[in-house]
């Protein structure tokens, strides 16, 4: 049985608008990035249909986890099924560049570790 993983990056911060590293800070959604996130939940709602057994994770910081109402709020999910997951948290895994590769794969098999859940990283 194959699973599906969406990945999705928070929403515009003040920071991002100043063009400003966060890293582990944090700055709140901007208006732009609240309506980024409304429209990644209704996207995700148009390409999902049904929601019975997704689940969210979201890393624990409040620019995720803000983002991760949102696109919870437009799917009809409650906030409290978002799970937040530590390992997620912006961090040298995500950058790009050479170890791009290594590093995507390296997340996808710590989510994987933490949800009990076979991903593929093939492509990554």
């Amino acid at each position: 049985m194959s699973r599906t993983i969406y990945l999705l990056r928070h929403g515009q911060t003040k920071f991002n608008l100043e063009r400003r590293m966060q890293g582990h800070c944090d700055s709140a959604l901007t208006e732009l990035g609240v309506a980024q996130a409304r429209a990644m939940g209704a996207t995700l709602r148009a390409e999902l249909g049904s929601l019975d057994n997704w689940q969210v994770f979201a890393s624990p910081l409040g620019r995720t986890m803000q983002t991760a109402e949102l696109v919870c709020a437009e799917l009809g999910l409650a906030s409290r099924c978002i799970q937040p997951e530590p390992r997620l948290i912006e961090s040298r895994f995500w950058r790009l560049g050479a170890a791009a590769s290594s590093n995507s794969a390296y997340a996808i098999s710590s989510l994987s570790n933490a949800t009990g859940l076979a991903f593929s990283s093939a492509g990554l």
